[in-house]
């Protein structure tokens, strides 16, 4: 219903794609946060979402060049902490 009232939100895209990875929907996720970057390409929470989501699918090498991006645009120190940690893990995982 809020996406339908504002079509124009990012953020708004990007929570629901958060409500849909947390429900393991995660090629649903995949779209409402490619959804949210089409709107704001460095939407810090849309670009570390669609990672996740993208890891989940074992996308791992688009996967990680999300994350790199995300932190490029993230300012939250413990989220960017965050971010590098699934980085690690999915570059261990893409090397093994």
């Amino acid at each position: 219903e809020a996406i339908r009232l504002r079509p124009d939100s990012a953020q708004l895209r990007a929570n629901l794609g958060s409500e849909l990875l947390f429900e393991n929907r995660y090629s649903e996720a995949e779209r409402a946060y490619r959804d949210a970057l089409a709107l704001d390409p460095n939407l810090p929470v849309a670009l570390s979402g669609l990672a996740r989501s993208l890891r989940w699918q074992g996308k791992i090498g688009e996967a990680i060049r999300y994350w790199e991006r995300a932190l490029t645009v993230e300012k939250n120190p413990k989220l960017v902490q965050g971010i590098r940690e699934y980085l690690e893990e999915a570059k261990k995982q893409a090397r093994s």
